[in-house]
């Protein structure tokens, strides 16, 4: 595609602290790499309100680039030049001069509270553009701003963690060995687990299929942070867990994480909110060839029917037999796979780079 030319786009830079990276985090960064690929003769300035030190960690893998970064607090300078002609947010930061064109990108989720409609819409307003991780969001949007549904664009994200390369069983061992994970077991990842009322369910769920046939694979559930309020099961949680069945794990790296991902006998997820509208974790279980048991709320409903296996999150005995219909039917796991691996195909981040270029194109 043509270059932006002399075009100066703002770009406002989330936080990149290795220590812990949410995802809008790392969808800014994975994007961003992906545009200047494309696009080597562009112009970025990042905007971020973090430590030079946390910045230096991201810029140094983009040596050689048109790229500069400025602090947060002070873009003045380029605004009263007229120099900025493009600023993209991610929520951290937007500009109010009205000169400077600007777009929004929503990655992870949109409230749904009547109280902050009138603040959020007002929000919104600024934007000339907005990007949507999927349909359901756009969707959602389209309830807020009714009028200006041609300027919502749906941009589908790439995967975020691609299949590790521990390759050996000692590496394997001792990821494994340091979480105390077998070599068999569900996963199930949310960093919301510890406020999630269906992880409850799951566990129940869990509980039932194991009295039936105590030689089932354990349960892992990454749960970001808390305790896991467990809702009258803490006996039972606590028999699962004094024999290797339940092993809940607060936070944990990319790295180990797509190793845990890839070796796992399915992947669960079910989000309490309806905000949800754009699920990387199923995204990147997927790409790993796991088969997917979630729900067909919020970003669920946009999941084709032969991606995973759909289940009722606050009923514990759909939930029981979907893990029962996984786990004895080999055929049924494959095809789920492959009908997974069809669906993910269409998450790349080439392709979100190379339709976020043409938006700021459309508007500058």
């Amino acid at each position: 595609m043509e270059d932006l030319g002399s075009n100066i786009i703002g770009y406002d830079f989330p936080s990149i602290s290795q220590e812990e990276v949410d995802y809008n985090s790392k969808y800014a960064c994975y994007l961003l790499k992906s545009m200047i690929k494309i696009s080597l003769r562009i112009n970025f300035i990042l905007y971020s309100k973090h430590k030079n030190k946390e910045i230096s960690l991201f810029s140094k893998e983009l040596k050689g680039s048109n790229l500069r970064f400025l602090k947060q607090h002070s873009p003045k300078r380029l605004f009263a030049d007229g120099k900025l002609s493009l600023f993209h947010s991610f929520g951290d930061f937007v500009v109010d001069k009205k000169k400077v064109k600007r777009v929004l990108s929503i990655v992870y989720s949109i409230p749904d509270d009547v109280g902050v409609s009138s603040k959020y819409i007002k929000w919104l307003e600024k934007f000339e553009r907005i990007i949507c991780p999927s349909n359901v969001a756009a969707k959602r949007l389209a309830e807020y701003l009714p009028e200006r549904i041609s300027d919502i664009n749906v941009i589908l994200p790439g995967i975020g963690l691609k299949s590790p390369k521990i390759d050996n069983t000692q590496a394997l061992q001792s990821v494994f060995g340091k979480y105390g994970i077998g070599s068999d077991y569900f996963l199930y990842m949310d960093e919301g687990a510890a406020n999630n009322k269906n992880v409850r369910n799951l566990i129940e769920a869990y509980i039932k299929f194991w009295n039936r046939s105590q030689t089932i694979p354990s349960l892992v559930i990454v749960s970001g942070g808390g305790e896991i309020v467990f809702g009258g099961l803490e006996r039972e949680a606590s028999l699962l867990k004094s024999k290797n069945k339940l092993m809940i794990i607060d936070k944990i790296g990319d790295e180990e994480l797509a190793t845990i991902y890839s070796r796992a006998r399915l992947f669960i997820f079910m989000p309490h909110k309806r905000q949800n509208i754009y699920s990387p974790e199923i995204i990147d279980a997927m790409a790993n060839g796991v088969p997917i048991i979630c729900s067909d709320e919020g970003f669920g409903s946009e999941i084709t029917h032969n991606a995973a296996r759909f289940i009722i999150p606050y009923d514990v005995d759909d939930i029981c037999s979907a893990l029962e219909s996984l786990e004895s039917n080999l055929g049924y796991r494959q095809s789920l796979v492959e009908g997974a691996k069809k669906f993910v195909s269409n998450y790349n981040w080439d392709t979100a780079a190379q339709k976020t270029l043409e938006v700021y194109k459309e508007l500058v």
